[in-house]
């Protein structure tokens, strides 16, 4: 089960050009196949975030996730961000150096 904060909704179609409806079904899908990026895992030794990738029409894009404590099989899409930076905020025009959807997903 997929669920949306206010805050993703809003960046969904901002940021990729799908609609939430889209969205829902291709990360449930991608979640099903197991395409997916845990960075916590590699980064923090922590279970956490799960980021897929999400690309529309208006361009590369990121689902964050977060996992239910109480529910295993239930998500929570916390934000869309574009693909090409590392984080939010003051430094998201920074270029992303380490691509790890291309690497994992073996796409160009």
């Amino acid at each position: 089960m997929i669920e949306w904060t206010r805050h993703a909704m809003t960046r969904a179609r901002e940021r990729s050009g799908l609609t939430v409806q889209q969205l829902t079904k291709r990360i449930s899908q991608m979640l099903n196949q197991g395409r997916y990026y845990e960075p916590g895992q590699w980064a923090r030794d922590e279970d956490g975030e799960l980021w897929v990738n999400v690309d529309g029409p208006k361009g590369k894009a990121t689902a964050v996730l977060v996992p239910h404590d109480e529910d295993p099989g239930c998500y929570s899409v916390i934000t869309i961000r574009k693909a090409n930076v590392f984080r939010q905020g003051e430094d998201q025009d920074k270029q992303l150096q380490d691509r790890p959807f291309k690497r994992l997903l073996g796409g160009t």
